[in-house]
């Protein structure tokens, strides 16, 4: 008998601690894609306003990229993408003109402009734009889940691409906002 309860006690414990998780732990800012990790460090909308007269949702162009790929342009107008790295690429339809309103973006292959839906949308790796080359694929099915506290989002993704290949991710961060033409 003196051997069972300390067991026990220790075997309660064991079951105890191993069921708890620390739930403050941010996943990493980072694109998965066939066992291999590719950093995220920096996040930029480019609204367009509506695309179509009648649309009900705003064209937001939402750029994730590694840390030495950035937006370039004349009068805080961009016009290009610099740098070596990778990038991930959405065409965003938010309720919102300037921000993306928080919700569970859905691939819409219409691109009907509906709030909350994405349309084109693809991934370069090992980009150069220097030299226009890189391995650029697009994205055919998934959905972008956005939260925002303040100026932090938080942006989940999980999609297909067009080789049947599937890639997920996390971004938290400041997202800059630029006014495209």
């Amino acid at each position: 008998m003196r051997f069972t309860s300390p067991f026990l006690l220790l075997i309660s414990v064991l079951i105890f601690f191993s069921g708890c998780k620390n739930k403050d732990i941010e996943p990493r800012n980072q694109i998965l894609k066939e066992g291999l990790s590719y950093e995220l460090d920096k996040a930029a909308l480019v609204g367009y306003g509506k695309m179509n007269e009648g649309d009900s949702g705003y064209s937001l162009h939402l750029y994730l990229m590694s840390p030495d790929v950035s937006i370039a342009g004349r009068n805080e107008v961009p016009d290009s993408l610099v740098g070596k790295g990778h990038l991930l690429s959405f065409s965003m339809f938010s309720s919102s003109e300037r921000e993306l309103v928080p919700g569970t973006y859905q691939f819409d292959g219409f691109d009907t402009a509906n709030p909350e839906t994405f349309g084109n949308a693809y991934t370069v790796f090992n980009v150069n734009y220097t030299t226009k080359t890189g391995n650029e694929n697009k994205l055919i099915a998934g959905k972008v889940i956005v939260n925002r506290n303040g100026d932090t989002y938080k942006i989940d993704f999980d999609a297909v691409d067009d080789t049947g290949k599937k890639l997920n991710g996390h971004y938290t961060g400041v997202v800059s906002y630029f006014k495209g033409n």
